[in-house]
């Protein structure tokens, strides 16, 4: 469409111009080749850089011309084995440098039926030369014709499909009865290459041929006759090809560096021209001269006129497309911001707001994020970026703007609007839980379709690897097992007793305790964990954790207390112990056992130093053993009354890492509240009122007005 407007455009601009005699004929004393050389070959004129006879009066050997019998002839090939007879130069009143060739009619006729068949054109690879825009795919016949260039992706630059309908002969021109055409054939014209027809269902029937060709799109033929008559001889029938060039400013030549009439077009090729008021051939030095009356030459107004009038419609219909790419935008960005706001509400955005407006302690400690910056940190979350995936969402590993380095969970669920109060208390809550041991919670993110919360990230994995794994290299040692144990039992008596609001994390197991770069344990992970008033001691719930560390009571009753926290711990102590997975597979009942179960049963009857690590059995001591042992015993006791808090059992493991004798009052008959703070503070554990207060180890939550 475009190269058709251009036509159109240059001819009326000729026209109009011709007319008001603006565009008289060049000068007759206008040199069109060198000094010396031969202009003429029979009614053909040579236009330099083309040139007959001598290495001077030629640009190279790709531009001489072979004149033979008054006959011009040109090579397009490097083995000067294909010639072709040269009709016009200077043919086509749009591009000055096009010259007319006659086709080679050899193979364009076709008298038999074929469905597929691919016939290649005149090889330009390697040439100045290219297929000029001027062409036209013409079929004369019923069937498909394709051109294509043999560039290596097949471009197609044109095709066309004709019909019979039992029709003899071309009815009413060239219109798809027994003849096609494409006129609107564009052949990128920087690229020189082989030009190759592909042909599908060619029907030919009747005794005639069929015939399909490039050609000059302005000419038609006189008698089509001869095309599908099987008799008719071709050798003198004219099809012209229309072909320009294009010199390489690297191509070995004179050049045109001293030619004030050419210049390097886009730094690859040269293009020469004569400016207005002048005529003549602007390819030899000095060749443009003063011409009577106004003159433009037509490469110049091809050049300038055209191109203003097309790049006039390009700018408006790049202004135009850009208001409308803006408007698209704004509206876009609103509906976006619409849809935002929608989703912040609904996650409790607007009572977070509120809740940090008039807490400034909170809004300190509690980042709102925006979808763009999470998404900018995990790479639009990214699959490579997962650290990993659990019942309540996917944990990714992020980069926010300032370098730190974050590990962001995405929920599963959406928040319900009878949880968003709920949800939104969790949120400031957990944001308050500042203690070495509690991964910390950064902030979040409530305008995307789940809630996102940013938590600090844990480098080394969890527990559940390191004792589970066979290609760790850190050494399980028995202090090292007995020094987690005791800092998940500090985090968790912290989160029971030191807050405002107690906060039971409900999901206690291996693979939520995290193990930073110094593997010191950090519990994670709350996305089932519930804070309950002061005056409450259980809280009623659809029952959720993990089977093999769920409390059974927990399970039969659906509520949970601190004590079903304990259970779950009194499990991770086993897995320290034993160094088995919460559910393993026993070789005497040949089945799977919950390790709980296979552990009370083991001490029942006396045979538990059977199924301990050996590397506790080799690096402890049994005194400390066993204490251990009875610990996780009485952690797993099946009432919970009688199982011991985290803070008595945080006052165990500090006498057992201390090498002290474990007291011999049984843990769960602490019932003085004084009589257990008095004996923490004795042997230097924080109590609950140490807790509340700044410590390097955890820091004070929110009131409990809050």
């Amino acid at each position: 469409m475009a190269v058709m407007l251009q036509k159109f455009v240059a001819s009326l601009l000729l026209l109009l111009l011709s007319i008001m005699g603006v565009v008289p004929q060049a000068a007759s004393t206008s040199p069109i080749a060198n000094s010396g050389c031969q202009s003429q070959c029979g009614n053909v004129s040579i236009w330099y850089p083309f040139g007959i006879g001598s290495a001077d009066c030629f640009y190279n050997h790709w531009f001489e011309i072979l004149c033979r019998q008054d006959r011009p002839y040109l090579s397009l090939n490097q083995d000067g084995v294909e010639e072709y007879e040269v009709l016009a130069m200077k043919s086509s009143m749009y591009d000055p440098r096009a010259i007319t060739i006659r086709s080679n009619t050899s193979n364009i006729r076709f008298c038999k039926d074929t469905s597929d068949l691919v016939v290649m054109g005149a090889d330009l690879t390697g040439s100045p030369f290219v297929y000029d825009d001027y062409n036209k795919l013409m079929l004369i016949g019923c069937g498909t014709a394709t051109a294509k260039l043999s560039d290596g992706n097949d471009s197609i630059v044109g095709g066309c499909t004709s019909s019979c309908n039992g029709a003899r002969g071309i009815i009413d021109g060239c219109h798809g009865i027994n003849c096609c055409q494409d006129q609107s054939m564009f052949f990128y014209a920087f690229t020189p290459t082989e030009l190759k027809l592909s042909f599908s269902k060619l029907f030919t029937g009747n005794n005639s041929c069929g015939s399909a060709f490039i050609v000059d799109d302005g000419w038609y033929p006189k008698n089509a006759s001869v095309f599908s008559d099987p008799s008719a001889d071709l050798v003198d029938v004219e099809v012209p090809l229309v072909l320009t060039f294009r010199i390489p400013t690297w191509m070995p030549g004179p050049g045109f560096e001293n030619n004030k009439y050419c210049e390097p077009r886009y730094y690859q090729f040269w293009d020469c021209f004569c400016p207005c008021g002048f005529s003549g051939n602007p390819y030899i030095l000095d060749g443009c001269q003063d011409s009577d009356g106004y003159h433009c030459s037509e490469s110049y107004l091809k050049k300038n006129l055209t191109s203003i009038v097309v790049g006039g419609i390009c700018l408006v219909i790049s202004v135009v497309a850009a208001i409308i790419y803006m408007l698209y935008m704004i509206i876009r960005r609103r509906i976006e911001r619409n849809h935002k706001d929608k989703r912040f509400k609904r996650n409790g955005g607007l009572l977070l707001q509120k809740y940090l407006s008039s807490n400034e302690n909170i809004m300190e400690k509690v980042r709102l994020f925006t979808g763009k910056d999470l998404n900018k940190a995990t790479d639009n979350f990214n699959e490579n970026r997962v650290l990993g995936r659990g019942g309540q969402g996917t944990v990714y590993k992020g980069m926010l703007h300032d370098g730190k380095i974050v590990a962001i969970k995405k929920s599963k669920l959406l928040v319900n609007e009878n949880q968003v109060e709920e949800f939104i208390n969790e949120i400031i809550i957990l944001s308050q839980i500042d203690h070495r041991n509690v991964v910390k919670l950064f902030g979040c993110c409530l305008e995307m379709d789940v809630p996102l919360l940013v938590y600090e990230f844990i480098p080394n994995g969890t527990l559940y690897n390191l004792i589970h794994s066979e290609n760790t290299h850190y050494p399980l040692s028995w202090e090292v097992r007995l020094r987690i144990a005791l800092e998940v039992a500090e985090a968790l008596a912290y989160l029971h007793s030191a807050t405002s609001i107690p906060i039971y994390h409900r999901d206690i197991k291996s693979s939520n305790i995290l193990l930073d770069e110094k593997f010191k344990a950090k519990v994670a992970d709350f996305g089932t964990s519930r804070n309950i008033g002061i005056d409450q001691t259980h809280l009623t719930t659809l029952v959720k954790g993990t089977f093999g560390y769920l409390d059974p009571e927990y399970f039969q009753s659906s509520q949970f207390t601190e004590k079903s926290d304990v259970y779950s711990f009194g499990v991770v102590l086993v897995e320290l112990l034993t160094g088995l997975k919460p559910i393993c597979f026993s070789e005497e009942e040949q089945s799977h056992l919950n390790l709980a179960g296979l552990f009370l049963l083991a001490l029942e009857e006396n045979r538990v130093n059977g199924i301990l690590d050996p590397q506790v059995k080799e690096t402890s001591n049994e005194e400390e053993r066993e204490a251990i042992i009875r610990l996780s015993q009485q952690c797993l006791n099946m009432n919970g009354r009688h199982r011991p808090s985290m803070k008595e059992i945080v006052m165990e493991l500090q006498n057992i890492k201390k090498s002290q004798i474990p007291s011999t009052v049984p843990v769960n008959s602490y019932e003085n509240g004084d009589l257990v703070e008095i004996e923490l503070e004795r042997l230097g554990v924080v109590t609950s009122s140490h807790l509340t207060a700044s410590s390097s180890d955890a820091s004070p939550l929110i009131s409990s007005s809050f």
